[in-house]
């Protein structure tokens, strides 16, 4: 029994249904219902993603599945050799593995930032008694245009991750 190999794929399967399942949740289910909100859905989303610690769960469930699953990768592959990797199985792997880790780094540039601005613009407006200004109105609608683009984006790229890793044994 190789224990190290267990408790990696443990990390790697556990951290990626985290991630996977939240992201469909929160993008299919939460994020929907808080824009039937208004203006009380937005602050919601906030306060979920800062106070609340969502984007701190979905960074480490992230990081966590990649690493484990790039520990996993070097291990099936002999230490990154041509032969694995250019495989039925290794092709499936390592498609899942470039689904994966693109989704983590544009998260990473794209959603981590964009979250922080939107909290700062919205603290500048309760620092103003709540009253949005045009410019704030505007950057904020950019902010949620580009978020949800990422969403759509984020769920092709998890959902082929999550498809190619689970069979690519099979191919």
């Amino acid at each position: 029994m190789d224990l190290g190999l267990i408790l990696l794929r443990l990390a790697h399967v556990v951290a990626g249904a985290a991630w996977v399942g939240g992201a469909f949740v929160m993008i299919l289910l939460v994020t929907r219902t808080a824009r039937l909100r208004g203006a009380d859905g937005d602050a919601f989303m906030t306060t979920l993603l800062t106070q609340g610690k969502a984007a701190r769960y979905f960074e480490i469930a992230a990081i966590t599945t990649v690493l484990a699953g790039g520990l996993l990768y070097f291990r099936a592959s002999g230490g990154f050799q041509m032969e694995w990797i250019t495989s039925p199985s290794g092709i499936g792997f390592t498609i899942g593995a470039v689904a994966a880790i693109v989704s983590l780094v544009w998260g990473g540039v794209v959603v981590g930032p964009a979250g922080k601005r939107a909290a700062a613009i919205e603290a500048e407006v309760a620092e103003t008694g709540g009253i949005a200004t045009v410019a704030h109105t505007s950057e904020l609608e950019a902010i949620r245009r580009k978020l949800s683009t990422f969403a759509l984006a984020d769920l092709a790229l998890l959902g082929t991750a999550v498809v190619t890793m689970a069979t690519a044994r099979y191919w």
